[in-house]
């Protein structure tokens, strides 16, 4: 059954796949299908139909070598490993490409974690935040592996030692963008990298709306971390609300163009989260073992205060002298030797910019590293 799916999928798009499988048992039923029988359908092209008229699974085959090779899984639509919640979305993946483990997903509820690309610092310490507590507490991460929120939001879950997933619109032997290789990696360790896009593709621009409603369809809720009025993101919030999903967003400054999405979000329809208590509130009682309460007295579990900007980092990590370091945090750590600085005082003594000093100590920080006190004094 697994090459009639392969091969129905890389013919057709997920819409159409879902249409014609509302009138046919199985992908084999669809392959030995006449001609005139895929003509009463009235669902595809006179190009869609010679496509499957052609009987040919060469390109199936292909790809079937390329997963082998590259280790990467298949599951598709009729699987009992295929993820229960994604079932009930429309025009779900008829197959997913899988390296690593999607059986957390099983277990405990996803949440989806999203924003922009061109993070501020604001940002990224509050998706880091979000996601380490929330992954903690019990919630399995889900993103889309993008540089700013996405790939902090994957560290923060990886920092608590916890399972994240994260779906590509690329193939899962892909790694995009190439500077999170690292991550890639990391996030095969604990949890799982997946696609509906077969090996080898690359990522172009119409792949990610579409891997969007995987995202959304995976998790229990979707929280918007910081998002201008114009990004991916809030396709993904839209995408959520209309698979009947919850959507959260991180108020920001209203002077803030990169919080106007989230502000706007709060606005229309979304749950205002401001801090990880109002997310774990919602699903406390809907998964009372997973989120660590006791069912005969339910008890939000434990979550670190907001105003500890990041969780404390452990004693028993390797010293920075041990760690491997970027050039811009060797500067900051070179600088902390000396005495404990504020962000001022290192920008001053290292001649980095405002943006990347804040950027590399909020890294820092989420690998134990550095700390600050509440003045915003930071040392090692």
């Amino acid at each position: 059954m697994l090459k009639y799916w392969i091969w129905l999928t890389t013919h057709l798009s997920p819409q159409k796949v879902s249409s014609i499988m509302r009138r046919f048992a199985s992908p084999e039923e669809v392959f030995f299908a006449s001609e005139s029988e895929l003509l009463s359908l009235e669902l595809l092209t006179p190009d869609e139909i010679n496509t499957l008229s052609s009987k040919s699974f060469d390109m199936t085959e292909r790809i079937l070598e390329k997963c082998e090779i590259a280790d990467i899984g298949i599951v598709t639509y009729q699987d009992a490993l295929y993820p229960p919640r994604l079932r009930d979305i429309d025009s779900p993946p008829g197959v997913l490409y899988i390296k690593g483990s999607l059986s957390p997903l099983s277990i405990e509820p996803g949440l989806a974690i999203v924003g922009t690309r061109d993070a501020t610092p604001y940002g990224i310490e509050a998706a880091a935040m979000f996601s380490y507590n929330l992954a903690k507490s019990g919630m399995v991460i889900v993103s889309g592996m993008a540089k700013g929120i996405d790939a902090f939001a994957h560290k923060g879950a990886l920092r608590a030692g916890k399972p994240t997933v994260a779906v590509l619109g690329c193939g899962a032997d892909v790694v995009y963008p190439l500077e999170n290789e690292t991550l890639y990696n990391d996030i095969i360790s604990l949890g799982a990298v997946i696609t509906e896009f077969p090996p080898g593709t690359r990522p172009l621009g119409a792949h990610f709306p579409q891997r969007n409603r995987i995202i959304s369809g995976l998790s229990a809720g979707v929280l918007v971390a910081e998002a201008p009025l114009r990004s991916g993101a809030l396709i993904t919030a839209r995408t959520a609300q209309e698979q009947g999903r919850d959507v959260f967003a991180i108020p920001g400054n209203i002077e803030a163009p990169n919080s106007a999405g989230c502000n706007r979000l709060i606005r229309e329809y979304a749950i205002l989260a401001s801090q990880p208590m109002d997310i774990l509130s919602e699903y406390i009682n809907q998964y009372p073992v997973q989120l660590g309460a006791k069912q005969e007295k339910p008890k939000l579990p434990a979550v670190e205060e907001p105003k500890k900007k990041l969780p404390p980092p452990n004693p028993a990590k390797p010293k920075a002298e041990d760690r491997d370091l970027n050039e811009t945090q060797a500067k900051i750590v070179k600088a902390l030797r000396k005495e404990p600085l504020s962000p001022d005082d290192i920008i001053a003594a290292t001649g980095l910019g405002m943006r990347e000093t804040l950027t590399e100590l909020t890294m820092l920080e989420i690998e134990g590293v550095v700390t600050s006190n509440t003045a915003g004094v930071y040392s090692l």
